[in-house]
């Protein structure tokens, strides 16, 4: 588990608040979540292996990439996600 302050920024969305990150490389798990300033989630993130949901709860809007988390022409894959997050890239 990893935990902080964390800082959202992008189109009509600007956010400080507490951020989590919990991940499991055996399982190719993991689970993040964003907390705004009222410490209600603003953005939650799970993976596995088969794919990535992202979960914008006050917007009621939710997204699926299988595979990974889309990053430029390619996929970034849970477990290297995990491995990124362990060394602290």
């Amino acid at each position: 588990m990893i935990s902080g302050r964390a800082r959202l920024d992008g189109g009509d969305l600007l956010a400080e608040g507490r951020f989590a990150f919990w991940g499991d490389a055996v399982g190719s798990l993991c689970r993040a979540d964003f907390m705004g300033p009222d410490g209600r989630p603003l953005v939650s993130l799970a993976g596995d292996s088969a794919g990535v949901t992202v979960y914008m709860p006050r917007d009621e809007r939710a997204w699926y990439s299988p595979g990974g988390i889309p990053l430029g022409g390619g996929v970034l894959r849970i477990r290297d996600l995990l491995f990124l997050a362990r060394t602290g890239l």
